[in-house]
């Protein structure tokens, strides 16, 4: 599986919530640096794919809705070049969304790490898990919630095409598919993650207690340098 993981690493995301056992992070290899940025790219580059395609899609909609009305405000050539510059936009747009990416999953990481001292009262306590568990947990989560995101901006760009056909699909017993395969795949979700309590945590009330004791560490940190700072 770890054989695997390493040469499909965006089949690795859509399998991470069925699959994502802790353990299997541990017992990896050490890696070159090199080998781990690839590895990390690789991973988020998959997640930020579909919020590039759904920015874009809203950009190519918004302009199509707009351009009547910025020409007759700005100008034809003014329209055409703040389109130019708009070709500008891809990189803009996964720059940013993989810094998210990799920010939400550092403040997982450091998250994670004050729980595990919490619950050991312990500031020497080391997770089992390092930042790449993260890094994939993150960006599956953000995967998952990028491709309904992509579908809809693509039905706005396309809705006078795709509109036909939908209405077509919602009369179809096929639109009942997706709850089945959410009842299907139900059990195993609930097992993965039952599986990720016990190997970081010990039982699932113990990472409910962790997570209300770092929260609140974190709450009373923020009030305090509220304090402080007034």
């Amino acid at each position: 599986m770890r054989s695997w993981a390493a040469k499909h690493p965006r089949l690795l995301l859509l399998a991470f919530p069925l699959w994502g056992d802790p353990k299997s992070f541990a017992d990896m290899p050490e890696e070159k640096l090199w080998q781990r940025i690839l590895g990390v790219l690789a991973l988020v580059s998959a997640a930020t794919a579909p919020w590039t395609t759904a920015c874009l899609e809203l950009q190519g909609w918004l302009l199509d809705m707009g351009e009547a009305k910025a020409v007759a405000e700005s100008g034809q050539v003014a329209f055409d070049q703040f389109q130019t510059a708009l070709e500008f936009a891809l990189p803009i747009y996964v720059a940013l969304v993989g810094a998210l990416i990799l920010f939400t999953a550092t403040i997982a990481m450091l998250m994670h790490r004050l729980e595990i001292m919490v619950t050991h009262l312990d500031v020497r306590a080391r997770p089992k898990v390092g930042f790449r568990f993260h890094v994939v947990q993150i960006s599956s989560i953000a995967l998952y919630l990028g491709l309904p995101v992509a579908c809809f901006a693509w039905f706005l760009s396309h809705r006078t095409a795709v509109e036909p056909v939908l209405s077509k699909a919602l009369v179809s017993p096929l639109i009942l598919l997706p709850a089945c395969l959410w009842l299907l795949l139900r059990p195993a979700l609930r097992r993965n993650r039952t599986t990720l309590q016990k190997r970081l945590f010990g039982n699932a009330t113990r990472a409910l207690v962790a997570s209300i004791l770092s929260t609140a560490v974190c709450i009373g940190v923020l009030f305090t340098l509220r304090a402080t700072l007034e």
